[in-house]
């Protein structure tokens, strides 16, 4: 008679166990469809506006969101050729990685970067379609 008291608990403690497991995945599920229908709709958002003077060398052309790692690649021509610039890409590149970072980690515009823990990566290509460089950063705050 015990023995089926000691049974029927081990069942139920095994129900609500799954119950417990099957909501904790359901809710994890939905934070990250959130974090995906966000991102989608920010890259589409900005890519109206494209393309964007940033300075008076540098244009973004387009965003495209990507779900592996979930984030924003940021698409950049600029006024140059590869070859003039060849010598200082990575001082340039390193200057600009700098700011980025400051900026994703400290502007109230980029809150939505660190709320979603998005990477951005960031491509830029010469004024022929060269790629210079490209780099990726995540919000460190």
């Amino acid at each position: 008679m015990e023995e089926k008291k000691v049974g029927r608990y081990w069942w139920a403690l095994l129900i609500i166990i799954a119950i417990v497991a099957y909501n904790i995945y359901d809710y994890i599920k939905v934070n990250q469809n959130k974090k995906k229908s966000y991102l989608v709709e920010e890259s589409a958002r900005i890519n109206k506006d494209c393309p964007i003077t940033v300075d008076q060398y540098t244009k973004l052309d387009s965003t495209n969101f990507v779900q592996d790692p979930i984030g924003i690649h940021y698409f950049y021509t600029v006024s140059v050729d590869k070859d003039s610039v060849a010598k200082d890409i990575e001082s340039i590149k390193s200057g600009i990685m700098r700011a980025s970072q400051n900026n994703v980690d400290t502007a109230p515009s980029m809150q939505w970067t660190r709320d979603q823990s998005a990477s951005l990566t960031h491509h830029y290509r010469d004024r022929k379609g060269v790629d210079i460089f490209d780099f990726t950063i995540k919000p460190t705050k």
